[in-house]
């Protein structure tokens, strides 16, 4: 009996290789919007939960600015001696076709000014405020090339973020 292959099996086995690679390949470019979109999804809430932590932890205001023109937010310090001091701690920059496409107050859409930034920051409790240092209920809103969008939910008063 022969323990061999044939070339004419190993051409075969090639073919079906290269066509299933053709047909795979562009269905994987189909998927990178989506998984951009998760991932700055999940690295906002991440940003969101770390300045609330070190709100509470440092007993200071912590918070991020979010600038939609630049599709970019910064994770700030609030330090009060005699004045307000703003001190950028990171900035953080949008994967490549993801936008900002809306950050709500209390259900109320902000007005984003030219190259201004939305404020959103935590109390030494960890509740949210904006820059009007009011308890809100706020959401950032993202979407990625394809209109697809994801929504970072952050609670009032209680400060639990989620992505919904």
């Amino acid at each position: 009996m022969k323990k061999s292959y044939s070339i004419v099996e190993l051409v075969v086995v090639i073919g079906i290789i290269a066509l299933l690679t053709g047909v795979l390949v562009p269905l994987l470019g189909w998927f990178a919007p989506q998984t951009r979109l998760n991932g700055d999804a999940k690295i906002i809430m991440s940003s969101l939960r770390k300045a609330q932590q070190l709100s509470i932890s440092g007993q200071r205001r912590y918070g991020i600015d979010f600038y939609p023109d630049e599709n970019k937010y910064t994770l700030f310090r609030r330090d009060i001696n005699g004045g307000v001091t703003i001190s950028d701690v990171e900035t953080i920059n949008l994967s490549s076709g993801i936008n900002i496409q809306n950050i709500n107050f209390d259900g109320i859409t902000q007005i984003i000014s030219p190259g201004g930034a939305i404020r959103m920051q935590f109390d030494s409790f960890g509740a949210p405020r904006n820059s009007d240092d009011d308890h809100i209920h706020g959401e950032v809103i993202i979407k990625n090339q394809k209109n697809a969008t994801l929504s970072i939910d952050v609670r009032k008063n209680t400060g639990h973020v989620k992505i919904l």
